[in-house]
């Protein structure tokens, strides 16, 4: 059950580094909205993963000491790990979210922001800046 959790991660590891465009040569087009989602869904995944795999290990040890000695637990300690495999595939689910979405470079205000320098459209700042 480990090795879904790992393939969990690398599904979100494709999905991000399919979604990040090559320098073309002008403005960055890689904002900071974007890195920053990048990063919640990558810290999402595989927060939940090592979760899941720590509550793997923990109920499944005693787990298997309790099917050796009694059979009949083998349905509720299968249910526990299952359970457990949920929380790596809510990770997953929650990255997915997180990557849908993608900045544009657009501001709150709707103007469009110059990647690469602090210069933004006077109507949004230029009272604060002077």
């Amino acid at each position: 059950m480990a090795g879904v959790l790992g393939i969990y991660a690398l599904i979100v590891a494709v999905i991000i580094q399919g979604s990040i465009d090559p320098p073309n040569g002008k403005a960055p087009v890689y904002g900071s909205y974007t890195g920053f989602a990048h990063l919640a869904a990558g810290l999402c995944c595989g927060l939940d993963g090592l979760m899941a795999g720590m509550v793997t290990g923990v109920v499944g040890d005693p787990g298997v000491r309790a099917v050796g000695q009694q059979e009949k637990l083998f349905v509720n300690t299968i249910l526990v790990l299952i359970f457990a495999e949920a929380l790596g595939l809510h990770g997953l689910i929650v990255a997915l979210i997180l990557l849908q979405k993608k900045s544009v470079g657009v501001s709150r205000f709707g103007q469009v922001v110059q990647h690469g320098s602090c210069r933004l459209h006077s109507r949004c700042f230029g009272r604060a800046l002077g």
